[in-house]
């Protein structure tokens, strides 16, 4: 019989559509399966969808489990809050980089210093100036309303900070590399480089870049977009598909195999299929936020690719998740006690919840290094969970 899997995915143009029809049609062709795109912008709906078992899986970022914390009023209605995700399969990448001509006297990220005409204000930008230390006081929780110590260039929007790097009106702006303005300043008679970013040989610069950005994994560029920055360590966003946790071992690991066998046919088709390779997922597996699938586990201990830093980081996440999940049905139980009503328009809950949080002291959704994530779990050992 013809298995069906759906996933949901973003809608209203977004590349991913056509990807997934082409890794759909190589599917069916080569094992029967039926992928089934189901394209939708609203994130909290498709998570209400694969809650609700409408969906098998949920492409999307791999921050996602930070949904589970309930910072926003439309992710604590009474139906939704925290979710049980695992990530399977493969997954796309892109690199936002630090980008300067490749005449500039700026080699590294520490040459750049008071003087230093930065074009654009980003969290990005931001994140680089606190791994420099180039803040003149403390780093608000609103990183634009901290003093920096360099030299913004006033810029109308993205497609203009980029064009003063080849101008020469600024010495770094953020970057992508499949920018067209990009490709154009590589082809230029200056050039560009991206500044690599040194995670191992400064960590903690690296953890003050977290504590501005922290969902962006710092680790080599994949090949894509202009050949500058490849293999460059910098910020790489990461998309994954996630499913629940009662998604079948072995159709898990039925699809990583095949994404991870037939890299070939498909490398080159689409946007970013190029990017949906095992390494890929790897690099999310080191800095997963939800639980890796039994099923994609087993593809990678076959591989040699599962270490015991892993087996912590699993138990982290899913002690975590576990809390996430508790904590809410106390809250609403604590709610439903006092009267309140659990609506994203009622004051009194948002502050209900909040409060609870901070009372439990639950730690945030961040990205952790395997150090970090073991002094985690002996943090969540000490608080019973």
């Amino acid at each position: 019989m013809t298995r069906t899997i759906t996933i949901g995915i973003q809608g209203k143009g977004s590349s991913t559509i056509d990807d997934v029809a082409i890794l759909a049609g190589l599917l069916k062709e080569q094992t029967g399966l039926v992928l089934k795109g189901v394209p939708e912008d609203d994130v909290l709906l498709r998570l209400d969808w694969l809650r609700q078992g409408k969906l098998d899986l949920f492409y999307e970022s791999s921050s996602t489990p930070v949904y589970n914390e309930g910072k926003l009023p439309g992710e604590i209605e009474r139906h939704r809050g925290p979710i049980q995700l695992r990530i399977v399969a493969s997954a796309h990448s892109g690199a936002f980089g630090y980008m300067v001509r490749a005449d500039s006297p700026i080699k590294t990220i520490y040459d750049i210093g008071p003087g230093t005409r930065v074009a654009g204000a980003s969290d990005r930008m931001y994140a680089l100036l606190a791994w420099l230390k180039l803040n003149k006081g403390p780093i608000e929780d609103d990183p634009s309303k901290t003093d920096w110590d360099v030299t913004f260039v006033a810029c109308d929007g993205l497609e203009a900070s980029l064009r003063t790097i080849p101008e020469g009106t600024a010495d770094v702006a953020v970057a992508t590399p499949q920018n067209p303005n990009v490709k154009r300043a590589a082809a230029s008679p200056h050039g560009i480089r991206f500044l690599d970013l040194p995670v191992n040989t400064d960590p903690d610069g690296a953890a003050r870049f977290r504590r501005v950005f922290p969902f962006a994994m710092l680790v080599p560029a994949p090949t894509d977009g202009v050949r500058e920055i490849w293999g460059v360590t910098t910020m790489v966003g990461a998309g994954s598909v996630f499913c629940r946790p009662d998604f079948p071992a072995s159709l898990a690991y039925d699809m990583t195999e095949w994404f991870d066998v037939n890299y070939p046919l498909f490398k080159d088709k689409g946007n970013k299929l190029n990017t949906y390779t095992l390494a890929v997922l790897r690099q999310v597996a080191d800095f997963a936020m939800a639980p890796i699938h039994p099923g994609t586990v087993r593809y990678f201990k076959e591989k040699g690719m599962w270490s015991e830093g892993d087996e912590e980081r699993g138990e982290y996440n899913l002690r975590l998740m576990n809390w996430y999940e508790q904590s809410w049905k106390d809250a609403l139980a604590r709610a439903d006690a006092a009267k309140v009503e659990v609506s994203s328009s009622n004051p009194a809950w948002l502050k209900l919840w909040a409060d609870y949080k901070k009372e439990i002291a639950i730690p945030s959704y961040r990205l952790m290094t395997n150090e970090e994530i073991a002094q985690g779990l002996r943090g969540l050992s000490r608080a019973g969970h």
